[in-house]
């Protein structure tokens, strides 16, 4: 099955350090309950992916909180959203996932665009 890249904003590779907590159960009913440490590896102004420092995956539908703490910076950003897609490395020993950001009005992910596009703005990068 081919993937189709819906992606309409430009995802610089990053190695910020985060988190993601579960907030409810996936589309097929699936739990994941807990906290999981994670890297986001590409980021953007309304999502991210994320490698997984577990065995376990997160669920395609799952409400989650990640909690993204830009390297050098001083601001940590935790944002609401939910699970569109994740598999598991190679070895199954992590895995990775992509979370679309929700609340587009929210106050948190309101910051996060303005991180976003200051960040991307000094590397270059049309926003």
């Amino acid at each position: 099955m081919v993937m189709e890249d819906r992606r309409t904003q430009r995802r610089p590779q990053v190695h910020f350090p985060a988190e993601l907590r579960a907030r409810s159960n996936g589309h097929q009913g699936r739990a994941f309950y807990g906290r999981v440490e994670c890297q986001a590896c590409d980021v953007s102004k309304s999502g991210a992916r994320l490698i997984a420092l577990s065995e376990e995956l997160v669920p395609e539908g799952a409400s989650v909180i990640i909690k993204i703490k830009p390297a050098r910076f001083r601001r940590s950003y935790a944002l609401k959203g939910t699970v569109r897609w994740g598999r598991a490395t190679r070895d199954e020993s992590m895995h990775i996932c992509g979370v679309e950001f929700d609340g587009a009005h929210s106050r948190s992910t309101y910051r996060w665009q303005r991180f976003m596009k200051r960040f991307l703005k000094k590397r270059g990068i049309d926003a």
